[in-house]
């Protein structure tokens, strides 16, 4: 898997190590599965941030819980990097390699999942 062997890897194994230092500390619990360590920390408040799709933010407007009113929906961040896999490097983001980017001034081109 070639593509997942250099600077894609890196970038990605950077960005989960943030999410990992600041998640909840019972995160990778042997006898827990993420979604019960994500229910739990949400109901409480504890966290505020997940990545999850509809059930999650369901049974928050449903639950009596410290969300209830104050819980919403984002789009998920994208990326001013893609992968050229001809060169093998992250490359900035232009309108030809990243079809569905959106260009902003301040940063430039994002590129997010097409749905």
């Amino acid at each position: 898997m070639p593509p997942f062997t250099g600077a894609a890897l890196e970038r990605a194994l950077e960005l989960l190590e943030g999410q990992v230092k600041y998640g909840a500390d019972d995160e990778f619990v042997d006898d827990l599965y993420c979604v019960a360590v994500n229910e739990r920390h949400m109901r409480s408040g504890n966290c505020v941030l997940t990545y999850q799709w509809g059930p999650q933010f369901k049974t928050h407007l449903m639950s009596p819980t410290v969300l209830r009113g104050k819980f919403g929906v984002a789009q998920l961040p994208g990326s001013g990097q893609v992968l050229d896999r001809t060169f093998k490097a992250l490359v900035d983001c232009d309108r030809e390699r990243c079809p569905h980017a959106e260009f902003y001034e301040d940063i430039g081109w994002v590129n997010r999942a097409p749905y």
